[in-house]
């Protein structure tokens, strides 16, 4: 009884902030060896609605799947390989075919290695063929096709001196003025009195995420190029640093481009934060990794709904 109780202590709170699944009781299956055990895991899982839905797909719907939670448990889900299942078992099977130096969006390695496992089942369910080696060499022609068009693409807007009408400053000089030119009052003082990193990152859901879009950090453009010229890679980082050096304009400093370059490993990757407290029961939104859906595939190994959402709409 004693023991009873202080179990109740120690599991209680766990249990009421819906982390039960850390300790269901339910078996998980083998990771898949192949495609063909990967089939039947999935037809297993899926529930006869889920099985009619996913059989009215298009093979281009397949990247844009999402809440299929027993990907993950074999560490091919929708951002990459899960750190637990690199190098699963059915990671090592796929990776024979595919080619994990593809580079344009749609084609990477996890990406391909994704799509294969769910055109697999949606030939399964209309009871077609299928073929690994030749799904995965035609993916790989698709991402080399592409890869052609972006090179291409990105030459250009290197060296123009708009992109959709926007004009591209070439350095950071230039992009000070611009933004002063642009921007209203009210954003202006608060860019003079941001001080830290942490503050800058602030801005990143309105003025980081437009100084990416609009002059073509993402994509390429000649300020891009400029930036990475100054050690800066991942668009965040550029988007931070021309902040930076506006707020630096603002309180009356000179901008010149050789004070901004980058620290060496400026760009290594932090640490990843603490995982964020487990969600509420009655306020968790289905469909989201700790939310209602995800605890019942734990729970019970079923898939009951999925979504088709585009990577820019998530």
């Amino acid at each position: 009884m004693v023991l009873k109780y202080l179990l109740l202590i120690v599991l209680g709170p766990l249990l009421c902030w819906g982390t039960t699944p850390v300790f269901s009781t339910r078996p998980h299956p083998p990771i898949p060896l192949n495609l063909t055990e990967a089939n039947r895991q999935l037809d297993l899982a899926f529930t006869p609605q889920v099985k009619s839905k996913f059989s009215r797909l298009r093979p281009r719907d397949l990247l844009d799947v999402r809440h299929l939670y027993v990907l993950d448990d074999w560490g091919i889900g929708e951002w990459g390989a899960d750190r637990s299942r690199e190098g699963s078992s059915l990671v090592r099977y796929l990776d024979t075919f595919v080619n994990n130096n593809q580079e344009s969006w749609g084609y990477q390695g996890w990406q391909a290695r994704r799509y294969l496992v769910l055109l697999s089942y949606l030939r399964y369910l209309h009871r077609q063929p299928f073929d690994v080696a030749i799904e995965a060499r035609r993916v790989d022609r698709q991402g080399d096709s592409v890869a052609v068009v972006e090179a291409k693409r990105r030459h250009q807007d290197q060296g123009a001196d708009s992109l959709d009408g926007v004009f591209i400053p070439r350095n950071l000089p230039e992009s000070v003025a611009e933004l002063d030119r642009l921007l209203a009052d009210s954003v202006k003082q608060r860019v003079r009195q941001l001080r830290e990193r942490d503050e800058l990152e602030d801005l990143a859901p309105s003025l980081g995420m437009w100084l990416c879009s609009h002059w073509g950090l993402y994509t390429g453009s000649r300020l891009e190029l400029h930036l990475r010229q100054l050690g800066y890679e991942i668009p965040g980082r550029m988007a931070d640093i021309i902040v930076r050096a506006y707020g630096d304009h603002l309180n009356r400093k000179e901008v010149i481009d050789s004070t901004y370059r980058a620290p060496k490993h400026h760009d290594a990757l932090p640490s990843p934060p603490p995982p964020p407290p487990p969600e509420d029961p009655a306020t968790a939104r289905p469909g989201y990794d700790g939310s209602v859906g995800y605890r019942r595939f734990l729970r019970t190994g079923r898939i009951t709904d999925f979504k088709i959402i585009p990577a820019d709409k998530l």
